[in-house]
This record gives structure tokens, C-alpha cells and sequence, in this order.
């Protein structure tokens, strides 16, 4: 049978059954099958609110927010953090990679959460995938915003290298 998962985010302090602590004043709450099973604690980070996101991937609780990713195993609660260029910028799921977009950088995670690739200095100010196809992740580079160019990039899904 499987679990019915719910996530409120900035859900104020609420008990659950473990709570991980990765700043101050904003709290994300899991609650597994009606009961609060896992509550975050982050910084509160408004400066980034239109980009903070949240995603459930191949049992893990991944969290974008700020210049940082959080990653719980909601089995095991084995806990990654990773450190984002600028600030974060959101996900992007193709096939067993989970890509993460930061303000200059891609990163690309495995099933298990491990970073397989780290690809930075893309942008200035905005790295976007949007599409992924035939082993190429094409990715949106913005430049001197606001009205600056935004050029295409190609890189290899294996190792992140930049592709002609």
C-alpha cells in the first residue's frame, strides 16, 4: 500500500515525529499518512520566496531554498545538503536525473541523491533547463539582466561538458 504524503510549507512550528534543523524561522512539514513525520527547519530567506521549491523524488524530500538544496530520504532520513551558486533556481526531473538550476550553475543528481555532475559559470544570472534530449541537456543562460541575451548551452547528461 502506498503512503499518502503532504507537504505544507512555512507551516510555523508544529511537533513531528523528527525534526532537522538547517537554520532559523521557516518550517517545512512532511506529514505521511495524516501524521507529521518530518519537520525542517530553515532560514527564512524572502529575499529568494519566488524560487523556494519543493520536491518529492524517488523517496526523498528535496528542498530548494536560498542558496541551498536539502535533501531527507523520508525511509532512512539520511539527510545531503548542497550548497548552490547565488541562489537557487528550481528543479528539472528527466529519467533518473534530477537536475538543479542555480542562479550561474546546473547540477545533476542521481536516484540516490549523489551529485554526479557540477557544471558552473554558466550564466550571470539564471541557468535553465528546459529541455533534454538524445543524452544533450539544453540549458537557458541568462546574461547581464534584465535585458541583457540569454544564449543556449548544450551540455553532455553524463558529464555536464559543454557540447558544440
Amino acid at each position: 500500500m502506498r503512503a499518502e504524503i503532504e507537504v505544507f510549507a512555512d507551516s510555523e512550528e508544529v511537533p513531528a515525529e523528527h525534526c532537522m534543523r538547517f537554520g532559523a524561522n521557516k518550517f517545512y512539514t512532511v506529514r505521511i499518512d495524516g501524521e507529521n513525520f518530518l519537520r525542517l527547519e530553515t532560514d527564512r530567506d524572502d529575499w529568494n520566496q519566488c524560487f523556494n521549491e519543493y520536491i518529492l523524488w524517488r523517496g526523498w524530500f528535496v528542498l530548494g531554498t536560498g542558496e541551498q538544496v536539502i535533501a531527507v530520504n523520508l525511509k532512512t532520513l539520511e539527510c545531503k545538503q548542497y550548497a548552490v551558486d547565488f541562489y537557487f533556481n528550481g528543479f528539472r526531473e528527466y529519467g533518473e536525473t534530477l537536475f538543479v538550476q542555480s542562479g550561474t550553475e546546473v547540477l545533476a543528481f542521481g536516484g540516490d541523491m549523489e551529485l554526479l555532475w557540477r557544471r558552473e559559470g554558466l550564466a550571470d544570472d539564471g541557468a535553465a533547463v528546459f529541455a533534454v534530449k538524445d543524452g544533450t541537456v539544453f540549458v537557458n543562460c541568462i546574461f547581464d539582466p534584465p535585458d541583457g541575451d540569454t544564449v543556449e548551452i548544450r551540455l553532455d547528461i553524463l558529464s555536464g561538458k559543454t557540447l558544440p
